[in-house]
C-alpha cells in the first residue's frame, strides 16, 4: 500500500493527542480519564457509518447508557465543587471548556482508530509497521507545528505560560534543569510506545470498539491514584462521580457482549446468539442437501426402506 495513507490516522492522532493535553490541564485526572468514554460511543457511531457494522438493541441501549453516566460525571465537578475553588464561576467555565475539549479530541481520536481498522481491512499490514510509520509522519508533522506555533501569541497562561503555544528553547532547558522531567518522559515514551503497538494489535485481530473498552482499565487506575495521593493533584470523592462511572463501565461491557441481559430480547442478535442461528441454519440447508441427493426410484417409500405393506400380498 501507499505509506502517505497512514498520514490520515497520523493527523487524527495528533489532533486528538494534542486537544486532551489542553483539556487536561483544565479538568481533574479522574474526570478527563472518565469523558474519555465517550469514545465508545463516537466509534459505534462511526462504525455504523464508514465500517457499514450492525449495531442491534443491545448495542443502542447500552449507548444510551454510557450517555448518561458521562452526563453524571461531567456534572459532578460542578454540582460538588472543591473547596480550593477560589473563583466559582471560572472554575466552572474551565470544567465545562475542558469537558467540550475532550469530547471533540475523542472524535478525533475515533476518526483514528476506525481508520487503522479500516486500512487493516482493506491491506495486509503488520500492526508494528503501522505503528512505525504513524510514529515517522508524526515526527515531521509536529516538527512542522512546532516551528509555527513558535509564533502565534497566547494569552491564557495556564495553556500558554510563556506568551506563546509553544516554546521550545524554554523547554529543553526547563528539561535539563530537572532530572525528574526527562526521567519521566523516558518513562512515557516507553508507555506510549508499548499502548501504541498492544492497541494497534487489538484493532487488527479483535475491533476498536473492543480497544477502547479496554483502555476504560485506565481510568479506574487513575482515578484510585489520585484519591489516595495527598499532593498536587489530590481529589476529594463524590458519589455522583461513581455512580456516572459505573454507567459508563456498564455501558461498555453491555456494548462488547461481555456482559449479556437475558431480557427483553438483548440476547437475541449477540455475536454468539448470531452465530449459533447460523450454524443451525448450515446443518439444515446440509440436511436438505442430503435428502436431494438421494437416488430417484419409482418404487414405493416403503418398499425402498425395506418395509412390508400389509396390502400387497405377493411381496
Amino acid at each position: 500500500m501507499n505509506v502517505a495513507l497512514i498520514a490520515i490516522p497520523a493527523t487524527f492522532d495528533i489532533t486528538g493527542s494534542s486537544l486532551m493535553f489542553l483539556a487536561l490541564t483544565l479538568l481533574a485526572a479522574s474526570i478527563y480519564q472518565m469523558m474519555r468514554g465517550c469514545l465508545v460511543f463516537i466509534i459505534a457511531i462511526m462504525s455504523v457509518l464508514f465500517l457499514k457494522r450492525v449495531l442491534y438493541r443491545h448495542h443502542w441501549t447500552s449507548l444510551g447508557v454510557i450517555l448518561v453516566g458521562l452526563a453524571l460525571v461531567g456534572a459532578s465537578p460542578l454540582i460538588y465543587p472543591t473547596e480550593s475553588d477560589d473563583d466559582d464561576d471560572s472554575t466552572a467555565m474551565k470544567v465545562i471548556v475542558g469537558i467540550v475539549l475532550v469530547i471533540v479530541a475523542q472524535f478525533f481520536t475515533g476518526c483514528h482508530m476506525v481508520t487503522e481498522e479500516k486500512l487493516f481491512h482493506d491491506y495486509y499490514l503488520h500492526p508494528l509497521k503501522l505503528v512505525g510509520w504513524e510514529g515517522l509522519w508524526g515526527i515531521l508533522i509536529y516538527s512542522c507545528l512546532l516551528v509555527i506555533f513558535q509564533f502565534i501569541k497566547c494569552s491564557n497562561v495556564d495553556v500558554c505560560p510563556h506568551g506563546t503555544i509553544e516554546n521550545v528553547p524554554e523547554a529543553l532547558r526547563e528539561w535539563g534543569l530537572n532530572s525528574a522531567l526527562w526521567i519521566t518522559t523516558i518513562f512515557y515514551i516507553i508507555s506510549v510506545a508499548s499502548f501504541n503497538c498492544l492497541g494497534v494489535t487489538i484493532t487488527k485481530y479483535a475491533s476498536a470498539a473492543q480497544r477502547s473498552t479496554i483502555d476504560m482499565s485506565r481510568t479506574a487506575i487513575v482515578w484510585v491514584f489520585f484519591l489516595s495521593y495527598r499532593g498536587n493533584g489530590h481529589e476529594e470523592f463524590i458519589w455522583l462521580e461513581l455512580i456516572g462511572f459505573i454507567f459508563i463501565i456498564c455501558g461498555t461491557l453491555i456494548y462488547n457482549e461481555m456482559v449479556v441481559i437475558p431480557l427483553f430480547g438483548f440476547n437475541l442478535n449477540t455475536k454468539k446468539a448470531i452465530k449459533a442461528r447460523k450454524s443451525n441454519e448450515e446443518s439444515v440447508n446440509d440436511k436438505l442437501l442430503d435428502s436431494e441427493d438421494l437416488p430417484k426410484s419409482n418404487e414405493s417409500p416403503n418398499y425402498k426402506l425395506g418395509w412390508t405393506d400389509p396390502g400387497n400380498n405377493s411381496k
